[in-house]
This record gives structure tokens, sequence and C-alpha cells, in this order.
């Protein structure tokens, strides 16, 4: 058997490279800490970060608005085929990802798709909202906690009565 597989001690190595010592214990004043526990996936939003004892990792957290996908940039996918995807407009997407590479996008990065059929982008502060089935102007109103006048002024191109099920409107 070759000395190379030996256990060595500090002094000159099989190869005349210096070996240095290897402590035999801990150091007597350094705490033992409590294993980590693995690295989670990467979440899918909306997601939750775990609450465990010890944990000193961040965990970056994914989060779209209400009404909008959350996805990942697969390998191959291109800026235009997330918006064939998912049926949205250019200005709605960049407006949703002003980070997002709009040539080829990298893949891993996360993205929020706006509602299906979005054709436009809100206003910087607001955001996309579809309309569902049995919801009416007054209802969106209340479930927004708007006034009307804000939700018109949101929406110049709207009246009241184009506020149906399926449109999508922006949100003061």
């Amino acid at each position: 058997m070759s000395d190379l597989y030996q256990p060595v001690s500090p002094g000159e190595g099989p190869l005349g490279a210096p070996t240095p010592a290897l402590p035999s214990s801990p150091a007597p004043d350094t705490p033992s800490l409590p294993p980590r526990p693995p690295i989670p996936n990467r979440p899918s939003a909306p997601s939750v970060p775990p609450n465990l004892p010890g944990n000193n990792q961040s965990v970056t957290v994914y989060r779209c608005p209400e009404g909008y996908t959350a996805g990942f940039v697969q390998q191959g996918q291109s800026f235009a085929s997330l918006l064939l995807r998912h049926n949205v407009s250019y200005n709605a997407m960049r407006a949703a990802n002003p980070n997002l590479s709009t040539g080829n996008p990298t893949p891993g990065t996360f993205y929020c798709a706006p509602p299906e059929g979005s054709r436009r982008s809100c206003a910087y502060g607001s955001r996309s909202y579809v309309m569902r089935q049995g919801e009416t102007f007054n209802s969106v109103l209340r479930t927004l906690n708007t006034t009307a006048a804000a939700l018109l002024r949101a929406n110049p191109d709207l009246a009241p009565g184009d506020f149906l099920p399926g449109r999508v409107i922006c949100t003061p």
C-alpha cells in the first residue's frame, strides 16, 4: 500500500508539500450550531418562507398582484413567446415586469403575467383587475374599496356600462 493514502502528521507530505495539522476537536469557545435545514426548491408564487428555528438563510418569496400569473422563464423562451402564451400586450407585460429583458430573457427569471387579455398598461401605482362573473360596476367599487370617480379616472376609456365580467380594468 502506498504512503499516499496513509494518515499524515504535520510536516512534509508525500510529494514534498507541507501538511497542515488537523484539529482533533473544536475550539472550546466555539458554539455548536444545529444542522441547517435543506435549501428549499425555488418557490412558486405566492409562497410563504419556512419559519424554522435556526434558519439563517434568506428565502426569496415571489409574489404577483392578485389576478396575475407567476412564472419563471424557461430555456428558449423569448419575450414574444411569453406574450403569446399569456395573451397580453407588449405594454401590459412590460409594465408588469420592467426589468425583464424584451429580447431573450434569462432562463429562471421570475415574471408576473398580467391577466389574460390585458391590452394596455395601467398607470404607475395601478394594477389590472379582471372582473369576475356576477360583478357589476357597484360591486367592484366595494371590492376595491374605492369611489366611482376614482375608478372611472383610472379607466378613462370606459363608461360605467363597460364594466362587465371578464373585462380587464385598472385599479385606482
